[in-house]
């Protein structure tokens, strides 16, 4: 008896699914970790730091300012921030002018402070204001010869147009050399609208400087130029959300110590697999993946790029050596 021809089909079915099984890529799992994205004034881990504040004629300002950038960096574990009362102390010791400290001043600060980075800025306000009045209308009753009926009356509404402006330079000095390794600037603007209750006699004309302006304003000014300047040199710590493929190693004992937290030794295994197969891509990614969580920018950088040079089109490997996610 002939045997059914689906049956003899049937092994090579088999194969073939075996051998596009064998093809298929690894299935991946996503992991999530902290990161820290470098700061723009260069200022690398394990830095000690002296903030000597801000020079300008506003000090109740500047020290305001310069306090709440100190507390911002001392939010940041991975730097060290000396204590602006041993600051004070060795400022005294000089002959100085409040809000005009010079850098060389501040570098001699911070060599007696053993800091390896001096902060220094100036900071400058202009406020300025103008009286104006505004025509308007308001719906009255009048006598008519017709009687009663309701008109537009014309008035005049006083007011102020204040406006302020902020502006700041942060240097940051390099104690041992003196160098300026990096200079930021930022400048802020903001107005307000104040409606007056009744009309001056004798208004100024134009506009004119003053030297205080609606405490609304300059609050929202001084906050929204703090936010700017630490944003151009603090640490910023973001999620990260990358992949890596399983079953790279026979016993998965990577994804074992991935899964309990053990970066180091995951790090290591794979590390380990790329010495034993240096054509294996998915190590490489995982590897990058894992120098990123270690903080390690510019190995996870090599790492990828050898990952996409082996495979180039690899979606899962174009995603992770991309821009950080999960901001």
């Amino acid at each position: 008896m002939t045997g059914s021809p689906h049956k003899n089909l049937l092994p090579f079915f088999l194969l073939a699914l075996t051998t596009v099984c064998m093809g298929c890529a690894a299935p991946s799992i996503p992991v999530r970790f902290t990161a820290i994205q470098p700061p723009v004034l260069e200022v690398t881990s394990g830095r000690t730091i002296a903030n000597m504040g801000f020079n300008g004629d506003g000090l109740a300002l500047n020290d305001r300012v310069g306090f709440l950038i100190t507390q911002r960096l001392r939010a940041d574990t991975t730097i060290t921030v000396i204590e602006p009362r041993k600051i004070l102390r060795v400022l005294s010791r000089y002959t100085y002018t409040a809000g005009q400290i010079s850098d060389s001043l501040a570098l001699d600060a911070g060599r007696a402070l053993d800091a390896d980075l001096v902060l220094i800025g100036d900071l400058e306000k202009v406020y300025t204001e103008q009286y104006g009045e505004e025509k308007k209308y308001r719906m009255q009753e009048s006598f008519t010869p017709s009687g009663y009926r309701l008109i537009d009356r014309p008035y005049y509404e006083p007011f102020i147009d204040q406006a302020a402006t902020m502006t700041a330079t942060l240097r940051a000095i390099q104690v041992p050399s003196g160098h300026i390794i990096n200079e930021k600037f930022v400048r802020v603007s903001d107005t307000l609208h104040i409606v007056l209750p009744t009309r001056l006699e004798k208004p100024p004309e134009g506009i004119i400087p003053v030297e205080n302006i609606s405490p609304q304003l300059s609050d929202k000014i001084r906050t929204e130029l703090i936010t700017q300047l630490i944003g151009t040199f603090a640490w910023h710590q973001v999620i990260v959300t990358r992949e890596i493929y399983e079953k790279i190693k026979p016993d998965n004992a990577d994804i074992v110590a991935l899964r309990g937290g053990d970066w180091a030794r995951a790090r290591a295994i794979w590390k380990q697999t790329v010495l034993d197969a240096p054509d294996n891509a998915a190590a490489w990614n995982n590897l990058g993946v894992a120098y990123e969580q270690a903080r390690m920018p510019n190995e996870a950088q090599q790492a990828y790029a050898r990952a996409l040079a082996l495979k180039p089109k690899d979606k899962m490997i174009l995603r992770n050596s991309r821009g950080r996610e999960g901001r």
